[in-house]
């Protein structure tokens, strides 16, 4: 009996939440990924800088807090090879990361895509971030 009242306690947690949006009929176009080009970037901050938060040494323009600035080098002899720099402003200090030491040089286990979905023409995009561009230790 009190097995039967904890599942009805559960499912009754789940039916308390509001229902899913109806779905979309959107046309999906992939892209490849070009030689020429950079795919989407993914980069985390194991040291716990978060580059969106509001930080005192931001640098107003019109009004506005300035980003931090984030520049991607890759290597001319290593194509393969990709280094990003991120520079808050008003800082003397550069963050640096790259594809090929540190943690990204262990294996990868997951691939990720990045989808950008379109109300207005019902289109979804959906890029693929190619493994050696993950998991920038900065």
């Amino acid at each position: 009996m009190r097995e039967r009242e904890r599942a009805s306690r559960k499912l009754s947690r789940f039916e308390s939440h509001p229902p899913l949006s109806p779905p979309v009929q959107a046309k999906v176009q992939a892209f490849k990924e070009n030689p020429k080009k950079f795919p989407p970037f993914v980069a985390y901050f194991p040291s716990g800088y978060d580059p969106t938060k509001n930080h005192n040494n931001f640098d107003q323009i019109d009004g506005h807090e300035s980003a931090p600035s984030v520049n991607v080098y890759r290597s001319q002899e290593q194509p393969q090879r990709v280094e990003m720099v991120v520079t808050l402003t008003g800082s003397n200090v550069d963050v640096v990361g790259s594809n090929y030491s540190g943690e990204s040089t262990g294996g990868h286990h997951c691939s990720y895509a990045l989808g950008v979905f379109d109300k207005e023409s019902q289109s979804l995009k959906i890029v693929h971030v190619a493994f050696d561009k993950v998991e920038f230790s900065i």
